[in-house]
């Protein structure tokens, strides 16, 4: 699957975030956006970030899938649950 380059911010603060969506999720992480706890790996933050958008939006990402897809679908449902906001070119 090919993965779309995007431009995302974390609403309120205007850094853009953009590439790819795994280059998205780690810097988000770096940011500490809804880290789990302090030294958290990606593997876990990327579960965290799963959890929450199934139990805080309803937003649930299938099992099984690439991790490229995997990342997109969270970065796009953080972007639907109003977290982030998605950035034209």
């Amino acid at each position: 699957m090919e993965v779309t380059p995007l431009k995302v911010a974390v609403r309120g603060n205007p850094q853009v975030l953009g590439n790819t969506p795994e280059e998205i999720l780690a810097d988000l992480l770096e940011l500490g956006f809804h880290a789990p706890k302090a030294g958290a790996g990606m593997e876990a933050y990327v579960a965290h970030l799963e959890q929450l958008l199934a139990q805080d939006h309803g937003i649930r990402i299938p099992a099984g899938i690439a991790p490229e897809e995997r990342a997109e679908r969270i970065v796009l449902g953080l972007v639907e649950a109003g977290q982030l906001d998605l950035l034209e070119d």
